[in-house]
C-alpha cells in the first residue's frame, strides 16, 4: 500500500509533487511552485504547469501508480460540472471562496459552493446565477452563502 500522501521531489528544483486525494488532483508544492500548491487534474496539466522543467517518464509513472491506488471519486460528468460551476459564478471574483465536490454523497454529484459572509449580496447573486443555469440550489450546513449545488431535480436530503 502506497503511504499517504507520497511526496516526490521534482528533478533540478525545489519543488515537490503529489496526488492529493483530498483534492483528487496533483499538487505542485515549493518555492516557486506554478500554481501556489492549487490542484492540476491531470499529469498532462501538471506538465504543462512545470514547463520547461521536463516532468520525466519516472516520475509520471509513480504519479499515475500514485492515483491508480486511490483513483479519484468525482468523475469526468461531476468535473465537467465544477468547471461549469466556476466559469459561471467566476464574475463574483474573489466573493467567492469555495467551488468543490461535496464528497460526503459522492453518488449525489454535487458541488459544494460559498461565497464570503462578509459579502452577503455575493451569496444571493450565487444563488441567483446557478438557478438561472438550471441548477438545484440549497442552502448547506450552518454558515450563510453556503449550497450545495445539484443537477435540477437531485435530492440532496436522499443521496
Amino acid at each position: 500500500m502506497i503511504a499517504d500522501p507520497r511526496v516526490h521531489p521534482v528533478p533540478g528544483t525545489a519543488l515537490t509533487v503529489e496526488w492529493d486525494q483530498a483534492w483528487e488532483a496533483y499538487v505542485v508544492r515549493g518555492p516557486g511552485a506554478p500554481t501556489d500548491g492549487g490542484p492540476l487534474e491531470t499529469l498532462q496539466a501538471l506538465a504543462q504547469a512545470l514547463d520547461p522543467v521536463p516532468l520525466p517518464e519516472r516520475l509520471r509513472t509513480a504519479l499515475a501508480a500514485d492515483r491508480a491506488v486511490r483513483p479519484p471519486l468525482v468523475g469526468d460528468d461531476w468535473r465537467r460540472r465544477l468547471t461549469h460551476i466556476r466559469e459561471i459564478l467566476a464574475p463574483l471574483g474573489t466573493a467567492l471562496t469555495t467551488v468543490a465536490p461535496y464528497i460526503a454523497a459522492p453518488r449525489l454529484e454535487a458541488v459544494e459552493v460559498a461565497t464570503d459572509p462578509a459579502v452577503p449580496r455575493a451569496g444571493t447573486e450565487a444563488r441567483r446565477i446557478l438557478s438561472e443555469a438550471g441548477y438545484q440550489v440549497d442552502p448547506h450546513g450552518d454558515l450563510a452563502s453556503t449550497y450545495l449545488v445539484t443537477q435540477a431535480g437531485a435530492d440532496p436530503a436522499h443521496p
